[in-house]
């Protein structure tokens, strides 16, 4: 009789051969691999377990942060709405108490924004405080540029409209410097223009203010309401233009009218 059992894996000879064999390579494969693991973790068991820790820990600290951060951006958000619909309700008084508590808050654009608010509110009151509002929020550098230069424009409004000709005097020619060299052209030219041709209004330089606001009105995309304001502008300046050359016209036919008096009188003393 034939053997049909190989002798090495004492298993039928045939189509079973297979299976059987490929099983026995997987069992010892399995082995290897619980041992490699095992002695894996012998060796880095517990750093695993510190990572494993500290990524839980993580993940959850940021979870909460930021459920705590959500729910602080809300109350704000609820305190600024409240001040908008004071301030829309004609309740000054408590709106400008709010955007004061909202200007300290640790959302730096909700601060920002309520300082704004609170600096246009002491404007309104003419408070000379908004003067000092604006510039501290030029002249913080935690603010973004695009809000501190804008700050910055309307620092030189609030000062040219609260303070006197001789707090002025010396204020006037900075502004002018700073508006030219660094405002004009840039995101916002239309306000630095316009608060441009204020300040030579104020220095009584009317042909420059008259310049600056022609530049202005023919400005692409003007807003139609500043385009109002400048045309008015244009029209008082030229105004005052006019009466400059009057005055002076006035002034010159006088002096001479005064000298060709003083020249009959001295005639006069020499016949007597």
């Amino acid at each position: 009789m034939t053997d049909n059992y190989n002798s090495n894996f004492n298993q039928p000879n045939g189509k079973d051969k297979q299976p059987v064999y490929d099983s026995f390579i997987d069992s010892i494969e399995e082995e290897i691999r619980k041992e490699n693991y095992q002695k894996l973790w012998n060796k880095y068991g517990k750093l695993i377990t510190i990572v494993v820790s500290l990524a839980l820990v993580g993940t959850t600290g940021y979870s909460f942060w930021k459920k705590h951060d959500l729910q602080e951006k809300e109350a704000i958000s609820a305190q600024f709405t409240i001040a908008l619909n004071e301030l829309n309700s004609d309740k000054n008084g408590s709106a400008l108490a709010h955007f004061r508590e909202l200007g300290k808050c640790k959302k730096k654009n909700y601060a920002t924004f309520a300082k704004f608010e609170y600096a246009t509110l002491l404007m309104d009151k003419r408070d000379k405080k908004a003067i000092a509002e604006y510039k501290s929020i030029c002249d913080n550098k935690k603010v973004e540029q695009l809000y501190r230069d804008l700050a910055y424009v309307y620092y030189v409004n609030a000062s040219l409209d609260l303070l006197d000709e001789k707090e002025l005097k010396t204020k006037i020619p900075e502004f002018i410097k700073k508006l030219s060299n660094k405002y004009i052209g840039k995101k916002w030219n239309f306000l630095a223009l316009e608060s441009l041709g204020y300040c030579y209004v104020k220095q009584h330089n009317y042909v420059k203010a008259r310049d600056t606001f022609s530049e202005l009105a023919k400005s692409e995309k003007i807003p139609e309401a500043m385009l109002e304001r400048t045309r008015e502008m244009i029209q008082y300046v030229n105004q005052q233009i006019d009466q400059l050359k009057t005055d002076k016209t006035e002034d010159s036919d006088e002096g001479k009218n005064q000298k060709s008096h003083n020249v009959a009188n001295q005639k006069k003393l020499k016949n007597k």
